[in-house]
């Protein structure tokens, strides 16, 4: 996270293509991030269906 704060700073001394690479590459990591979430959030809702529907067995 550093480095890419680094680079954030110094876009100005950065050439265009560059600072492209360096978009591309914010992209990809907010994207992974997002989909990290979602898998987290769709696993925990599978959890708790599993635990809603295997109540009445439990009891």
């Amino acid at each position: 996270l550093n480095s890419t704060f680094g680079e954030l700073i110094d876009h100005k001394k950065m050439t265009p293509e560059a600072f492209e690479v360096f978009k591309l590459k914010l992209k990809k990591e907010k994207n992974a991030a997002q989909r990290k979430q979602i898998i987290i959030i769709l696993a925990t809702l599978l959890i708790l269906a599993f635990l809603f529907l295997g109540m009445p067995y439990l009891f």
